[in-house]
């Protein structure tokens, strides 16, 4: 007898389905067949998605099966993807909802899956922030730049205050930001407060690891060191979110780097920087060391940081990692 293993999506809700009574898994199987029509090297997965609770059909979603991919957005319940067969994993994902994962199910290669797709909406009390995103700027010139700001959530708090138009009109001198009144600031900062955050996955389990207190300190050191930030940043950095992480027992803790950092905000800078270097910190406590996570060790390489350059920082801390898993009988 066939066993699977599926991810339930619980994202900082701190329970899971089975505390409410019942276990809804992400997705169910309602055909799997062959199709001579499907390539070699290739299998279609099509289905609808649903609500949970209520079973009502919702729309708008964005399935994204390979992250070098543009996700496709989808406008209504129906969906129907071609998808190499190396990529044996595909999020669901909408705002205001917990996303779903097809995943670990075993593939054939050009069969035709038909799915069931089940996504929870979320409380609005279980808004996450992302906190103390800050922005450094670098040049060799002194220049004068525009940073409009697309955060993602409800904006909190910016400093210097941002205006209507979410766009900071400063000068950079002497890698110091200059606001027209001739006031310095290290850095640009803002927070927000975020429905949904999405944790990376891969094949050999959850990329990151799972640290006690006294392996933090060095981690944070080494990692940063990798990502080839300055003395500065990683003090800002490792004082802010040092206590953080060594609150509890235990820490799950992920980088997530560049492009991936697209989920928290979005970016218009004029004149466009040489690089834009961007690394937030997803993790979460624990008092007891969390057996069940499967991580992955990160590969971490040295940010570009020649002509004009930015870097960011940031972070999120969940309620417990985002899944857990069950095993059913096929």
């Amino acid at each position: 007898m066939k066993k699977i293993l599926l991810l339930l999506a619980v994202l900082f809700t701190g329970f899971s389905y089975a505390e409410k009574g019942e276990l809804v898994p992400p997705f169910t199987v309602v055909k799997d067949v062959f199709d001579v029509n499907i390539p070699e090297g290739y299998y279609v997965l099509q289905g609808t998605i649903v609500g949970y609770p209520s079973k009502k059909p919702v729309y708008g979603v964005t399935l994204e099966s390979d992250p070098k991919i543009k996700p496709v957005t989808l406008k209504g319940n129906k969906f129907e993807i071609t998808v190499k067969l190396e990529e044996d994993d595909v999020e669901f994902a909408k705002a205001g909802y917990h996303s779903s994962y097809f995943e670990e199910y075993k593939l054939v290669d050009r069969h035709r899956i038909t799915i069931k797709v089940y996504l929870e909406k979320m409380d609005e009390k279980y808004l996450r922030p992302a906190e103390k995103p800050v922005i450094y700027g670098y040049s060799d010139e002194d220049l004068e730049l525009a940073v409009t700001l697309d955060a993602h959530g409800e904006l909190h708090f910016t400093y210097p205050q941002l205006p209507e138009n979410k766009t900071w009109k400063m000068k950079l001198e002497n890698d110091r930001f200059v606001d027209a009144n001739g006031i310095e600031y290290p850095y640009l900062f803002w927070d927000s407060k975020m429905k949904d955050v999405h944790v990376q996955y891969g094949p050999g389990g959850i990329p990151g690891t799972v640290l006690g207190k006294k392996e933090i300190l060095p981690y944070l050191e080494a990692s940063l060191t990798r990502l080839g930030l300055n003395a500065t940043e990683k003090t800002d950095f490792i004082t802010y979110w040092g206590p953080r992480l060594t609150e509890k027992n235990y820490a799950f803790i992920q980088f997530q780097v560049q492009e991936s950092c697209g989920q928290f905000a979005d970016y218009v800078i004029e004149p466009k920087p040489d690089h834009f270097n961007r690394v937030y910190l997803v993790f979460s406590g624990y008092d007891r060391f969390p057996e069940y996570i499967e991580t992955s060790p990160q590969e971490l390489k040295a940010f570009e940081r020649s002509g004009f350059h930015l870097l960011e920082w940031g972070g999120v801390e969940l309620d417990g990692l985002p899944y857990q898993r069950m095993t059913l009988n096929d």
